[in-house]
């Protein structure tokens, strides 16, 4: 199910910070790799992108430093234009199956999400299991993979969580889902996969964490349903000849074990973060070949439901098939909460996250974030 060892296509060196852009315009370590450890002693590859803007007011002391790994990023330049400034945002991005953090479209998606906001960084790892992280994927591992980034980021780089965005890209988004999932219920306890049934009456989590914004491209609701309509590279279906017999969904579902449930950890990030600010942006694209864009649609039903609580049920979901032109419909409680759903034309599966709605949703969340209203910004 991981396709952790697959490269696909030309790619740059992860382990530089030189090679990412084009040699007619490299930004010499504009990104700084470098290594952190989990709790259970995987090491993983991440990387720190610079804002662009922040890069060229520092660029010559930032030529400076010594290319490739960081054996102590927190003595490196941009580490500390990062944790000095009060104004310093981050988006954690959570990327998708196979590859690395240099795979395909990501290193555009770095350049897009840099240049926007002179003071928004980019966070990003490669899973355990996957390039240069040791150990072997998991549900549990990625999740905590991503629960040790975001400590990281809040903890060495002091950036609070209304600063913010974690953003995932198809298997990111599930990653990405689990971990505002828990750092709204149990931000200082163990990594839980147990969705027992929601207890109602049960009042919200007294000790929660929560960010500026989630933002999921491209997600899957649930992935013993996915992989019956999956296909590999929008082309090759793996089980879909199986979808006419019911008995194979039920065998599916037993003989997988990650099982990856974002429409029910969506709807417990609901109901964990009442009375709060938060914002769940979800976009998709009607021409993705991997994953429907239906799982989108789904995810928002699953999470307004899950924000209503008992009466979700009575959800009105009517209108939310795409005719054409794409389609946007925005939920919000009135007291903090809101979630925003972009189906859009254009944009593939991978592609997509490099397109202005992601952009837009990013900066949709941080002004959100930072406004005294609760109102949508649209």
């Amino acid at each position: 199910m991981y396709i952790s060892r697959m490269i696909l296509g030309l790619q740059v060196s992860v382990s530089t910070n030189n090679d990412w852009a084009p040699t007619n315009a490299k930004t010499e370590n504009q990104i700084t790799p470098f290594r952190i450890k989990t709790s259970d002693g995987v090491v993983l590859f991440a990387w720190h992108v610079l804002p662009l803007g922040l890069y060229e007011q520092h660029e010559s002391k930032i030529r400076e430093q010594p290319p490739g790994l960081a054996e102590d990023i927190t003595k490196t330049t941009g580490f500390q234009l990062l944790s000095t400034n009060p104004e310093s945002r981050v988006i954690i991005n959570f990327h998708g199956n196979a590859g690395h953090v240099a795979q395909g479209w990501r290193t555009d998606t770095y350049r897009v999400l840099t240049c926007s906001e002179v003071e928004t960084h980019v966070l990003t790892i490669d899973y355990r299991g996957f390039s240069l992280s040791t150990g072997s994927p998991d549900e549990h591992g990625l999740i905590l993979d991503g629960v040790t980034l975001v400590n990281w980021v809040m903890k060495e780089a002091k950036i609070p969580p209304e600063r913010i965005v974690l953003l995932g890209q198809s298997l990111g988004t599930a990653v990405a889902s689990g971990v505002a999932h828990h750092f709204a219920t149990n931000p200082q306890g163990p990594i839980s996969l147990t969705l027992d049934p929601p207890d109602e009456s049960s009042e919200v989590p007294k000790e929660r964490v929560v960010f500026a914004g989630v933002v999921l491209v491209a997600a899957f609701a649930y992935l013993p349903n996915l992989l019956l309509t999956y296909k590999i590279g929008g082309f090759l279906p793996i089980l879909a000849p199986l979808r006419p017999f019911r008995f194979m969904h039920r065998l599916v579902d037993w003989v997988v074990v990650d099982k990856w449930n974002t429409a029910e950890r969506l709807a417990r990030y609901q109901r964990a973060v009442k009375g709060t600010k938060s914002q769940l942006t979800l976009i998709h694209a009607t021409n993705d070949g991997d994953i429907p864009w239906k799982n989108s649609r789904n995810l928002f039903i699953s999470s307004v439901r899950g924000s209503i609580g008992d009466d979700g049920q009575h959800y009105d979901a009517s209108g939310l098939d795409v005719k054409q032109g794409g389609l946007i419909r925005e939920w919000s409680d009135g007291e903090g909460r809101n979630i925003r759903l972009e189906i859009v034309e254009h944009g593939g599966h991978n592609r997509i996250v490099t397109y202005s709605y992601v952009s837009l949703g990013i900066i949709r969340s941080f002004r959100r974030a930072e406004a005294k209203s609760t109102s949508p910004l649209i």
